[in-house]
């Protein structure tokens, strides 16, 4: 079946209808309602009386049913491919920095500490050594002497490995203290020593 020929004087008439109604237009125009239908959807071309009623009425040219309306159908837009995602490379992990380790720096509070050790280890030496040659150092002070030169080294001994202690530390500490009590009985007979261990004692206290 051949599709109505569609022009610009049915398509003017279509718009009319669509907003008086067909009715109304027919009335208008002097023609029926089925007939306003028809012309408004191109079934039926309008005669000359009416298309020169309808120029009157609607101000629609009688040229207008001889204009064919071309209606371009527009192909649904095509859906544009999205480009493909590139995907992100991943950034190249930085190169591992190694920090250097950390040398420890010796405190001159901690050379002086080790140099007073010293000295003290070597006034043991002599005490020790002046306790062999007199017979009336008792055999408890002889080993009181022994103990606290064996002290003095130990302390030592961590002071150079570089642990964490203070010369304060070791002169309050209660082995140190038990030492100097049992050196007492030396003291009282040697009293120059017990002299030169004193003022060493307050050079190791005021670290």
């Amino acid at each position: 079946m051949t599709a109505p020929r569609r022009t610009a004087g049915s398509h003017l008439v279509a718009e009319l209808v669509a907003r008086i109604g067909a009715a109304e237009f027919g009335r208008r125009v002097q023609t029926s309602e089925g007939m306003a239908r028809h012309i408004a959807t191109a079934r039926k071309t309008p005669g000359k009386d009416l298309q020169q009623r309808i120029a009157d009425k609607f101000k629609i040219t009688v040229d207008a049913w001889s204009i064919p309306m071309t209606e371009d159908k527009a192909s649904p837009p095509r859906k544009s491919k999205a480009a493909p995602k590139a995907r992100a490379k991943p950034a190249p992990a930085p190169p591992e920095t190694r920090t250097a380790p950390s040398v420890p720096a010796r405190s001159s509070k901690r050379v002086s500490g080790i140099e007073n050790l010293r000295s003290v280890i070597e006034k043991f030496d002599e005490w020790i050594d002046a306790a062999d040659e007199d017979s009336d150092v008792s055999m408890t002070a002889r080993a009181a002497l022994a103990n606290g030169k064996a002290n003095a080294a130990d302390k030592l001994a961590k002071l150079q490995g570089e642990q964490e202690i203070t010369m304060s530390q070791i002169v309050r500490s209660k082995a140190w203290q038990e030492m100097l009590k049992a050196l007492e009985p030396v003291f009282a007979k040697h009293i120059e020593a017990a002299n030169d261990f004193a003022a060493a004692l307050e050079a190791l206290e005021a670290q």
